[in-house]
């Protein structure tokens, strides 16, 4: 007999350490420090629909569950955690149960009980590996007192003599292991066996976490009948036909025959049998057990030795779970359809509700409004992406008409007004509402390739905008600053090219803006909902788009409105099923430009696509005369600054002045700067920078005994010639002399 209280007394000294290594610094540690806070964020974005039903603490546990299994599973980053700084200060104890938990990777577990040997103890069975193990689990026992689950689903780790689990623990009452294998085959078609979906709940867990949200579904009987979807198919040449029309009821439709058994046929059974003419197959379904097996032994009966057992045996409650938690329909058997679809009918439905739309819209059109296609579309009862190229098509061909002023280009006027339209449609959808501004998705120019990556901000009620970063290296530039953003000064976002749509009051419009909304002829009324475009270039002031930027708006605005119609509805088409990170929608056409079709692919970010290479110009004589100098004692930081205040000269582009600053950081004293200019474009200006400080610690006199960067693009650009020039680099995270002399020198130049 195994020693329990001893093992009891073992289990409860791992929670509590548990509760002070992992739940008071590890899980807040690996958010902070290591991008997983935003990450994880964003998968569970996916699931606003499904965690939304749930009490706000059950959520911040099931996102340390995710966070903790992400440390901890095998492969995870314990084994580089353990080598931190950070982790150094734990000894002992604690060093010991943080090298057992790196040893023995902790996982996910769909389980039965198969027996209860002690108070709290559990013998469980895992159902895809058939392992059992011993758990401890005070949670376990008290969701087993309220009820009867009949599966489990736990994060288990191991505490050298048994298992216990960590975060919200599943108490499924209805599901059951061919339920489990069922959702996990939706979420992947390419699961093919037990260890498929074992490896697909490691890497993917979140979707199986909101399982939970279906878990105290009860299983359904009809009176004594349990309900199940049950389906078994197989190839099969020829079928006697005529022979079954003595014990079924047989159908025909489009070469497909269905034969419904006379007796089991009927509710709650269900029993039918289909056969395709042209795929050469047969698919047996019933509702209940006793139902499948009447249908395919009243089949057999006639020749045939098709086995009894079903090859797909879910529960009604998992159909309704899994299909709202994929937030789509889900299509078991796509022979049913065959019999109730009235081609016709339905046709002329469309057409009436096109022609109901139109006339809801219709008005607004012709009074030179952006009509809401949202609202007309529900009332219509048309889709919404078939009400968008209506209103396109229609509002394409207003555009021929003539423009408000006379004198004005009619070619121009139709391309602001196309502009504005969509404009509107897009502030009357209010994104910000159900959209964060870490839900990006791409939409691919058909000219160029060029991709603009669309961000929507307004999350928190203060500022209503969308932004669209101007390629992959401008995404990746905006994931460090969203990333750094506690070190990172906000004008960092001046340094990254993209377009901004922002809504504002009419008096923040300048004149250029709003002689732009004149000639189009829409007219807007009321505080914040003027449309304000913006074209940002690295380094210099924002100005009314022009150019490819202004060209690029028309179709980049609509497949924008597509794609927040769709957001609306379906969080999840932002992302595609089954990768764990980092794929994103990106909307692409093929095509001619006057055919364009539009498609959704899914693109895995890689932080260096697009990023474009640094040529680090300096001057090898001076970097002789720096090696030269004498070092000295003194430490000194060094940083680079965008001044607030923008100089505009004559008929020339604003730009913002940048200052290299060098600061002694013992006393704050300022010894040197160079004041550098973002012409003719932001990256020269970078690839001066090595000279330029190499000129600045000439005129010191002496070399610095260390030189502190923050920056990571700094220390990429002065590392090696420092190092060069016999000067010490090091990289800091903090640097609160620079910052004070940095805020000063803004107190000054702030307008």
């Amino acid at each position: 007999m195994k020693p329990y209280d001893e093992i009891r007394r073992i289990c409860e000294k791992n929670s509590r350490m548990s509760a002070k290594l992992v739940d008071e610094f590890l899980i807040g540690y690996a958010a902070r420090h290591h991008g997983l806070e935003k990450k994880m964020n964003q998968q569970f974005a996916r699931y606003r629909h499904v965690t939304g039903k749930f009490d706000k603490g059950i959520v911040n546990r099931m996102k340390s569950q995710y966070i903790a299994h992400r440390i901890f599973r095998e492969g995870g980053m314990i084994g580089k955690l353990m080598n931190n700084p950070a982790l150094k200060r734990f000894e002992g104890e604690e060093r010991d149960y943080l090298e057992q938990q790196a040893a023995m990777p902790w996982r996910f577990s769909f389980s039965v009980i198969t027996g209860e040997p002690e108070d709290e103890f559990f013998l469980m069975e895992d159902i895809f590996s058939e392992l059992e193990y011993l758990v401890f689990s005070p949670g376990i026992s008290q969701l087993k007192a309220s009820g009867n689950p009949v599966l489990w689903l736990n994060l288990i780790g191991f505490n050298g003599s048994c298992w216990q689990s960590y975060g919200p623990i599943g108490a499924f009452n209805s599901f059951q292991s061919d339920d489990i294998y069922f959702f996990a085959t939706e979420l992947n078609p390419e699961i093919g066996d037990e260890a498929d979906v074992a490896s697909h709940i490691e890497t993917n867990p979140l979707p199986y976490m909101m399982l939970l949200s279906g878990a105290a579904y009860p299983l359904t009987f009809h009176k004594k009948e349990q309900m199940r979807y049950m389906m078994a198919e197989y190839d099969l040449d020829t079928l006697d036909t005529a022979a079954l029309k003595k014990s079924f009821k047989t159908e025909y439709d489009s070469g497909v025959y269905r034969f419904s058994h006379k007796e089991w046929g009927k509710p709650p059974h269900l029993a039918q049998a289909y056969f395709d003419e042209n795929l050469k197959l047969i698919l047996f379904t019933a509702m209940t057990a006793r139902g499948f097996r009447k249908l395919v032994n009243g089949v057999n009966v006639f020749g045939y030795h098709f086995s009894d057992d079903p090859f797909l045996s879910i529960n009604t409650s998992m159909l309704v779970t899994a299909q709202d938690i994929l937030k789509k329909k889900i299509v078991l058997n796509e022979y049913e359809e065959l019999f109730h679809v009235e081609p016709d009918e339905g046709k002329q439905e469309v057409i009436d509700e096109m022609n109901a739309f139109m006339a809801l819209v219709l008005p607004d059109i012709n009074a030179g409004r952006m009509p809401d296609i949202e609202v007309a579309a529900g009332k219509s009862g048309l889709a919404i992406e078939t009400a968008h190229d209506l209103v396109n098509m229609v509002t394409g061909k207003l555009l021929d008409l003539p423009a408000g002023d006379a004198g004005a280009s009619q070619k121009e006027a139709a391309l602001y007004r196309e502009i504005y339209l969509l404009a509107d449609e897009i502030r009357q959808m209010e994104p910000w509402k159900w959209m964060y501004e870490t839900d990006f998705f791409g939409v691919k120019m058909p000219e160029n390739d060029r991709v603009h990556f669309v961000s929507v901000m307004g999350a928190e009620g203060q500022f209503f905008a969308l932004s669209a970063y101007k390629g992959y290296h401008a995404l990746a530039q905006l994931l460090d600053f969203h990333e750094h953003a506690e070190t990172m000064p906000p004008e960092t976002i001046l340094t990254i090219p993209h377009l901004m749509l922002s809504f504002a009051d009419r008096e923040m419009l300048s004149r250029e803006h709003l002689d732009t909304i004149k000639l189009s002829g829409i007219k807007f009324r009321g505080k914040g909902k003027w449309p304000h475009l913006e074209e940002f270039v690295p380094g210099y002031t924002p100005v009314f788009p022009e150019g490819e930027a202004l060209s690029d708006l028309p179709l980049l605005m609509d497949q924008v409105a597509l794609v927040l119609h769709r957001a609306k509805e379906d969080p999840g088409c932002l992302f595609r099923e089954g990768d764990p990170f980092d794929s994103i929608l990106v909307r692409t056409p093929s095509g001619s430009s006057g055919r364009l079709k539009w498609e959704d692919r899914y693109e895995t970010f890689d932080p260096e696509w697009g990023g474009k290479g640094v040529h680090i110009d300096y001057s090898l004589k001076t970097r002789a005369e720096v090696s030269q100098l004498s070092e000295g004692p003194q430490v000194v930081q060094v940083d680079l600054v965008m001044l607030p205040t923008p100089v505009k000269e004559k008929g020339k582009k604003g730009y913002f002045p940048f200052m290299l600053l060098l600061v002694d950081k013992q006393s704050g004293i300022v010894p040197g700067m160079a004041m550098l200019t973002p012409q003719p474009d932001l990256h020269t200006m970078y690839e001066s920078i090595p000279q330029k400080l190499l000129e600045e610690i000439t005129n010191l006199g002496f070399r610095p005994k260390k030189i502190e960067i923050r920056s990571e693009l700094l220390f990429v650009l002065l590392q090696e010639v420092l190092k060069e020039a016999y000067c010490s680099p090091e990289r800091v995270e903090q640097m609160p002399q620079l910052d004070e002399a940095v805020e000063s020198l803004r107190s000054h130049l702030a307008p």
